[in-house]
């Protein structure tokens, strides 16, 4: 029995061996094919000049999704290098080692404008102190001043503003006792954003990003002034103080000539005279309006590097005041006259736009001209059996305009459009 045993089990002993095996040879294989991706050569391993290769940045091509690696090149003396994987191959941009001297802390970013690479490092041709190039397509050319910053720039990082697409660096700054410092180019040189060495300590190790919502920098970094602990700071702007208007807005009874003026040196002012609320694309204002009529206006204040300021709204009501006229009353149906009325200080252009009413009633308006600043109406009347006494004034108008506007390039150019107002006055006319 025991013998048969023995020989009934190698059957079933090698079975399940043989099933054992199969199976985890078949584990073995869906394990080689969940594990089967693995990361792969974008292009040749070590494509490199040659000797060491450091301070790494890799960006892509917004326009051609294209990888870019920036470096301080061993191989071309620690200079500056940047290739691009294009075609099948990796090839150099603008010649390799560029840079006047070897090329450390290196950041990499494209303007989102121009699609025009950009590299910040910190410059050892140029006492180890910031220096940012680009690349315009033939060669690379410096950005503003070489070594702009104030002592040695370590640890860089490039990033652009997404509204005004102006490159900005974050370093760590040894000529201010190794604390964050961001500066910006803007208007043909670096400056300070919110002044040098802002960290409460040393800032080591700064990455600088943008918040998209409210185009606002933010710096992160190794803060040594709280035990070399995380901090991430924002840059607040200072905002522009808001325009006034001189006179305010109110009551009057002749035409207004309004100036603008804001506290902020530097700032331009942007209005509007339909109620609208400005933008820095309205008219920009360079000498006083003259308001008439039922107006309201609404300006800001903007600067380069500051936020915006509020809205100023002032609301105008110009009541022109009127010459007054007498008639004698007559029965007859036939009964009419003639009789101009003159606006002082209101320009009238048409008098197909020129309606006017005595108390509520409609008169033919036959005649508009204009004596220096003021407006003559003359109207018809058939008052024949209009009721003895008192009449008020109601005059509407509206003018065809030329309304200034500023382009994207700063032009001021104008745009037909249309202002109107009304005049409202008592007792003008006495039927006696």
């Amino acid at each position: 029995m025991l013998r048969s045993q023995k020989r009934g089990g190698l059957p079933l002993l090698a079975t399940v061996i043989f099933l054992a095996v199969f199976l985890i040879t078949g584990a073995l294989s869906e394990v080689q094919r969940v594990f089967a991706a693995e990361w792969g050569n974008v292009g040749e391993e070590g494509f490199s000049a040659g000797g060491n290769t450091a301070y790494l940045s890799l960006v892509f091509n917004p326009s051609t999704n294209e990888p870019y690696v920036a470096y301080e090149d061993g191989g071309n003396s620690n200079k500056a290098t940047v290739m691009k994987y294009s075609g099948g191959s990796w090839q150099s941009v603008g010649g390799a080692g560029f840079s006047d001297g070897e090329a450390e802390h290196i950041s990499l970013a494209f303007n989102p404008s121009t699609n025009e690479p950009y590299v910040a490092y910190m410059d050892g041709g140029n006492s180890n102190k910031a220096t940012v190039m680009k690349y315009s397509g033939s060669s690379w050319q410096t950005v503003g001043s070489e070594g702009f910053s104030a002592g040695d720039a370590f640890t860089l990082s490039l990033a652009f503003n997404p509204s005004t697409n102006e490159p900005y660096v974050a370093f760590e700054d040894k000529g201010n006792s190794w604390k964050a410092t961001v500066m910006k180019y803007s208007g043909g040189s670096w400056q300070s954003v919110g002044g040098a060495g802002f960290s409460d300590g040393a800032g080591y190790y700064t990455s600088l990003a943008f918040n998209p919502l409210t185009n606002e920098p933010y710096v992160a970094y190794e803060d040594g002034g709280n035990s070399n602990k995380a901090t991430v700071k924002k840059f607040i702007r200072e905002q522009v103080a808001a325009p006034t208007a001189s006179p305010a807005g109110g009551s009057y009874t002749s035409n207004q000539s309004v100036s603008l003026s804001t506290t902020t040196s530097g700032a331009t002012i942007h209005y509007t005279t339909d109620g609208s609320t400005p933008t820095s694309s309205s008219a920009t204002y360079s000498s006083s309006l003259s308001i008439s009529g039922a107006t309201t206006l609404k300006a800001i204040a903007v600067k380069s590097g500051m936020t915006d300021s509020g809205v100023m709204s002032e609301s105008y009501n110009v009541q022109v005041t009127t010459d007054t006229s007498t008639l004698t009353f007559s029965s007859s149906k036939k009964a009419k006259k003639n009789i101009t009325f003159t606006f002082k200080d209101l320009l009238l252009t048409n008098k197909k736009y020129v309606n006017v009413r005595l108390n509520g009633r409609k008169v033919k308006t036959v005649r508009v001209r204009r004596i220096g600043n003021d407006s003559l109406v003359t109207v018809t009347l058939k008052y024949g059996r209009w009721a003895t006494g008192n009449y008020n004034l109601a005059m509407s108008y509206k003018n065809q305009i030329k309304i200034p506007y500023t382009t994207k390039k700063g032009e001021t150019k104008y745009r037909k459009g249309w202002e109107s107002g009304s005049v409202n006055s008592e007792n003008i006319l006495s039927i006696i």
